[in-house]
């Protein structure tokens, strides 16, 4: 209420100054105007008086008569408006009165009687400047004061008007207006007196002003109570979340994680940590600091299957800035050990013979393209054997196949026992086998290990029930890069090799001889 009344107060004092120094303005302009006009008036009295006064002074100059130009000149000084007056004529004439400060002084011609246009004498006459100029502010005073008593009226008159009709209406609405409350339903109302007014509108548009204003507070708590329950169920999803979630500054400093990043690390990480826990939980930290540089560069997130001690964890790196600019990192590890188990499992399947534990058909095919590759790259040379038992039909007819996949499983391990590091056995389906061999002494190695396979596959082979089998193996071999400089040409002419043995009655070894047989050799139907 009092800074209600104080603006009330100031409106109404305000409308009252204005009024006031307006019209201050205006008796300071009529002063002025009323001094300018009193000397005015003054000058003219004196000029009016001179010219009164012409004739008798002509008359006095013309005939040199002293005692009229005494009279003359003793009448313009007995005026208050004449300080100094001076009659020149004929014969020495020259009578003078007053006292005289050399201030402006008014001339004036006296003409002859006797000539027309010839002087017969001067008229000097100098005003009492000073006491015009006094008499002129003592009628200005009065005039101002008059004034200045007309202006307090007005300024009173503006006054109460401004008070009664603006400013004690303006203090009634601020304190109404000051008692509602935000988003309140109260609405302001105006005297019937003053509607139709000015103050009519302003009330209309601070009533809608607070129409709008609850309408805002409305929204905004619909909004917050909102917030809340985003709020809430993020914090629900962010502690009991089965994924581990953490944000972390530049050096690794955990800023904020959940309890199944905690879980995961297997520890609570101190305050003051710098990312020690990083190469704690990952056998290669570096690959998740170049997955957040990547994120940091691209602005997108980044994904990386990292390692740790115990398994596989799938991380999503996503770099943000904090409201102060500074590089934050949020990460999200979910463990994908089984999947990768499961991948690995697959992965075996695809690339090992299930029966015999070795490379299947698929991964030797491509194993021999990389070997290729790369003795073509270093200049070495390389080796393919192919191998096919003999008389292993008979046995799965005689024994049955559960006999054939022993027998194909203990000759795999044999030969697999014969071979050393980087050398390749891959099985190509049925009772073929494929030997790859590369390096600098993989023909002589060829030549040597053909004989010890021979032997290992011709050593009886135990099938239980005191049976036992026999099998012998046929053997073709072709020499990258005399035979043939593609992994096709390479399997193409070591078969031919190894039919070439077929053909010879079994059991032995054959290095292609580069002649081309585009029939297989006919063979007994027991192979």
């Amino acid at each position: 209420m009092r800074i209600a009344w104080t603006i009330h107060l100031r409106l109404a004092l305000l409308a009252g100054a204005m009024a006031l120094l307006l019209s201050m303005l205006s008796v300071w302009w009529g002063y002025l105007d009323s001094c300018r006009a009193s000397q005015a008036d003054g000058e003219r009295a004196v000029l009016q008086l001179m010219a009164v006064l012409r004739r008798p002074a002509a008359a006095a100059a013309a005939s040199g008569n002293r005692p009229l130009a005494a009279e003359v000149v003793a009448s313009l000084t007995s005026s208050d408006l004449v300080r100094y007056a001076r009659l020149t004529g004929r014969n020495g004439l020259d009578v003078r009165a007053g006292l005289s400060r050399h201030q402006l002084r008014h001339w004036l011609a006296l003409p002859s009687p006797s000539a027309s246009g010839e002087a017969s004498g001067w008229l000097e006459v100098e005003p009492d400047l000073p006491r015009m100029a006094e008499q002129a502010r003592l009628n200005a005073w009065h005039a101002g004061l008059l004034l200045a008593g007309q202006a307090l009226i007005v300024a009173l008159t503006v006054y109460l008007a401004a008070s009664g009709l603006v400013s004690r209406p303006l203090a009634g609405l601020s304190s109404r207006l000051h008692r509602i409350l935000p988003g309140s339903s109260e609405r302001l109302s105006l005297r019937a007196r003053l509607r139709g007014s000015e103050l009519e509108r302003l009330t209309d548009d601070i009533n809608g002003l607070l129409n709008t204003v609850q309408m805002v507070v409305n929204i905004e708590r619909g909004l917050r109570e909102h917030l809340r329950l985003l709020e809430k169920r993020f914090r629900g999803v962010f502690e009991h979340a089965g994924v581990a979630i953490l944000l972390m500054d530049g050096n690794g400093k955990l800023l904020l994680s959940n309890p199944a990043f905690r879980l995961l690390l297997g520890r609570e990480v101190a305050p003051d940590e710098q990312g020690e826990w990083i190469p704690e939980l990952l056998l290669q930290p570096q690959r998740l600091w170049l997955r957040a540089d990547e994120s940091r560069r691209s602005g997108a997130p980044m994904a990386e299957d990292l390692q740790t001690g115990r398994g596989w964890l799938h991380a999503i790196v996503s770099a943000c800035l904090d409201d102060d600019g500074r590089q934050l990192y949020q990460c999200l590890f979910y463990d994908i050990s089984e999947r990768k188990a499961s991948e690995e499992v697959m992965r075996r399947m695809a690339d090992y013979d299930h029966l015999t534990g070795v490379y299947s058909r698929l991964a030797g095919e491509q194993l021999l393209t990389r070997r290729v590759a790369q003795a073509a790259a270093s200049h070495h040379s390389l080796a393919v054997m192919m191998l096919d038992l003999d008389h292993f039909k008979l046995i799965n007819d005689s024994y049955g196949h559960e006999a054939g996949d022993a027998v194909l499983k203990e000759v795999a391990r044999r030969l697999r026992a014969l071979l050393v590091q980087d050398e390749l056995l891959v099985r190509l389906g049925g009772d073929e086998f494929m030997v790859v061999l590369s390096g600098g002494e993989a023909v002589p190695r060829a030549v040597a290990l053909a004989g010890q396979m021979l032997e290992a596959a011709a050593a009886p082979i135990a099938l239980g029930r005191e049976r036992q089998a026999r099998v012998g193996a046929s053997i073709g071999i072709a020499f990258y890069p005399e035979h043939g400089d593609t992994a096709s040409d390479l399997r193409c002419n070591a078969d031919r090799g190894m039919y070439e043995v077929k053909r010879r009655g079994r059991n032995d070894y054959a290095i292609f001889s580069g002649k081309r047989q585009d029939v297989p050799p006919k063979v007994d139907a027991d192979d």
